[in-house]
């Protein structure tokens, strides 16, 4: 991780933090604390994968909907494989009671495949990815509604499965070692191996790219696998710890998302910015959305709040200024 560069969003890390401190007795709580890592944990899982597909400028909006239809397609497909073994998955309909090591296969095969099914999308039928992603983002929500029927699927009984959202590691949240180790070896593959230069030199000029011979169509394609596999991921971390899997879960996620990739320098042009930032920035974003329910701001208002930060955070840029 590059210090020099990535020292704004340090220092806006430790600012918030303090005000943090001042704004609210609770911040300093483990509880509070805990919550705050794991929130952020989220959006940045969501975030990486995001990060990845812009940095070949591309755009992902159906990450968001995919932490819903992932999970609930696999509780269906695990249904009806342990029917087949005389194993009652569902019990009343409503409650997953058997079948985790099913449910989490499937559960990131689907994200896996729906990030495929984008990037053929992209690269064979040529099909704009802010429009493909944003078609697959109502497609995915409605089949979420279709499947489930509406209704909310609880894994309260699944208790081995709520480590991933409850659970501690090494004193901090399960979810939030996860997206650290997640976060770390995105960055060490796209900063050290030739998958990262590969990514690079299509999101800075494809054209040259593909006359240097590198096979654009294929990395394009695996790019948005790894965003779907994020979105899937992120929709296990989700609910987990919620205990539940709910058509409705992670609306305007994906937005989200992109305000922390962009907040972490990564730009729609391609070929600039770094996963070390979109962690960091997760960070940010996290701390500040905690700051703002702590101090009982209503939800508009925090996006609001949210949104002139992130205008603030990229103005420089085209304002012909070193970006924050």
């Amino acid at each position: 991780m590059n210090l020099v560069k990535n020292s704004p969003l340090l220092i806006g890390v430790i600012v918030l933090i303090i005000i943090g401190i001042f704004a609210d007795q609770a911040f300093l709580t483990l509880l509070n604390i805990k919550n705050l890592l794991r929130s952020s944990s989220i959006l940045g899982t969501l975030a990486i994968g995001v990060t990845i597909v812009m940095l070949i400028r591309e755009i992902d909006l159906s990450v968001g909907s995919l932490m819903a239809f992932t999970i609930i397609l696999a509780i269906e497909l695990t249904a009806e494989i342990e029917s087949l073994f005389g194993v009652v998955a569902i019990q009343g309909g409503h409650y997953m009671i058997h079948g985790m090591g099913f449910l989490i296969f499937f559960t990131l095969l689907i994200g896996l495949l729906i990030g495929l099914f984008n990037g053929i999308l992209v690269t064979k039928l040529k099909i704009n990815s802010l429009i493909t992603t944003l078609g697959v983002l109502y497609s995915a929500r409605a089949l979420s509604y279709i499947i489930s029927g509406g209704h909310s699927i609880y894994l309260t009984k699944m208790k081995q499965l709520h480590w991933l959202g409850s659970g501690s590691m090494l004193g901090f949240p399960a979810s939030f070692i996860i997206f650290l180790i997640l976060g770390g070896i995105a960055a060490f593959l796209l900063k050290y191996t030739v998958i990262g230069r590969r990514i690079y030199a299509i999101g800075g000029n494809e054209k040259a790219a593909m006359f240097a011979g590198i096979n654009t169509n294929a990395w394009k394609l695996a790019t948005f696998a790894a965003s779907g596999f994020c979105a899937a991921l992120a929709a296990l971390m989700y609910s987990s710890y919620l205990e539940s899997a709910d058509p409705q879960q992670a609306i305007g996620y994906e937005l989200s998302a992109i305000a922390i990739v962009v907040l972490g320098g990564t730009t729609l042009e391609g070929g600039r910015g770094k996963v070390s930032s979109t962690l960091l920035a997760a960070l940010v974003l996290g701390v500040l959305n905690n700051i703002l329910e702590l101090i009982g701001l209503r939800i508009w208002y925090q996006q609001v709040i949210i949104g002139c930060i992130i205008i603030a955070a990229v103005m420089p840029r085209y304002l012909g200024t070193k970006e924050i």
